[in-house]
């Protein structure tokens, strides 16, 4: 019987750090992009639109932190047309697409200038859009294609406010991304902006405005492309200039930080973050170890990106060695549904989780998941959580043990 009690504790020790050892959870999988150190303006502070404002390139007073950057202008014409790339030639580490009208019709349709810019971000690069107060520019064709309401000169005012606080932008004044967008209401910044309409999921939203069209949507976004950032900017910028001052003390000054955040590094995505689709699937990425549980959590949420519970979400492995497992789930009070899987064989595993919109539009978010033998000489990097449900569970075990175990007289 002695002999059987120490076998049977080994035992539970050995199950209960095996808990330990396969439980290995991905988080949210955020990626560090750098400082902009040397931008490319494409095709100058003031861009190809006639609607007024121009991108601080030489700041009243300094860059708040007391940054060097080198603006170079860059025309259009010349990514498209000249032999030599003049991005990847000039050793730009941002591209910033300056209220260019007609992008579509002029730039983008044109393979050389689209694969030169995709390279550049695939491979690192921020590419930044300006897209204040153009009217006739063409997103359906882009990397991630979207359509915009995009009202034009009004001059009018409007609400906005920060959907995630991240490096781009934070609501709480002690931030060093603190943007007061409660000021931009002296402007036509969200009156005259460009708002997403018809969304694609791998936009991730960081502010929402009101124009004047009254159509309440993204104006402030951002996706990750291979290994490089793309931000969106639809606010009007014609309270702007070359000099204007960067801070958080009037809505031209609250413009310039937008700018000036935008330049900074990024720590992206952030750990809310809502696609702009209205469906956000997370973690986008990750890697377990076969014999571990993965989940990935679906997120619904309105054009404000408020939750919306009560939304069927429809969850399905779509490719990998798990594919045809599917799932359902109804969105809770905070808009989210999980779907959780097991798998015992190695491989990238595609999930996709599917809603029907309030206009009646299908949505979908994909994301994936590749599972990996555990190393005979690694031991994997488990977080605090998952220690403390192990050693709770090791310590009930063996209480349970102790107390059903006869004691020796």
């Amino acid at each position: 019987m002695k002999k059987f009690n120490k076998i049977t504790k080994a035992t539970l020790i050995i199950l209960c750090l095996s808990f330990v050892y396969l439980s290995l959870i991905s988080g949210v999988n955020a990626m560090t992009f750098p400082q902009s150190s040397k931008i490319a303006l494409v095709p100058d502070s003031n861009g190809l639109n006639s609607n007024g404002g121009a991108l601080p390139t030489n700041p009243s007073g300094g860059w708040p932190g007391g940054e060097t950057f080198t603006f170079v202008d860059v025309h259009p014409d010349s990514i498209r047309d000249d032999t030599v790339d003049p991005i990847a030639d000039g050793g730009f580490d941002t591209v910033v697409i300056v209220m260019i009208d007609y992008f579509h019709t002029y730039y983008w349709s044109n393979t050389q200038f689209r694969n030169r810019i995709e390279t550049f971000v695939y491979n690192g690069g921020k590419l930044i859009l300006y897209d204040s107060e153009v009217t006739v520019n063409d997103w359906s064709t882009f990397t991630y294609p979207f359509t915009a309401s995009t009202p034009g000169a009004y001059g009018a005012s409007g609400p906005c406010w920060i959907v995630e606080n991240n490096t781009l932008s934070h609501n709480d004044t002690a931030s060093s991304s603190y943007v007061n967008t409660a000021l931009l209401t002296g402007t036509d910044a969200a009156g005259d902006a460009n708002a997403m309409v018809t969304q694609n999921s791998n936009w991730y939203v960081d502010m929402v405005a009101q124009n004047t069209f009254g159509v309440t949507g993204p104006v402030h976004t951002y996706a990750i492309y291979g290994d490089g950032l793309i931000i969106y900017n639809g606010l009007d910028i014609d309270y702007l200039s070359s000099t204007s001052v960067i801070g958080n003390g009037s809505g031209q000054q609250v413009l310039g930080m937008i700018w000036y955040l935008e330049l900074l590094g990024q720590s992206l995505p952030g750990t809310n973050a809502i696609s702009v689709s209205g469906l956000t699937l997370t973690p986008k990425t990750a890697t377990n170890y076969i014999g571990s549980m993965h989940t990935v959590t679906a997120k619904v949420t309105n054009a404000i990106a408020a939750p919306i519970p009560g939304v069927t979400v429809d969850f399905k492995i779509t490719d990998g060695p798990n594919a045809g497992l599917t799932g359902s789930g109804v969105t809770d009070a905070q808009g989210e549904a999980t779907f959780s899987w097991v798998s015992v064989t190695v491989g990238i595993d595609e999930v996709t989780a599917n809603i029907t919109s309030v206009t009646g539009q299908p949505v979908e978010a994909t994301a994936t998941k590749e599972w990996i033998r555990i190393p005979d000489n690694v031991i994997p990097e488990v977080p605090f959580g998952t220690i403390a449900i192990a050693a709770a569970m090791l310590v009930a075990f063996g209480l349970f043990y102790i107390k059903r175990t006869p004691r020796k007289t």
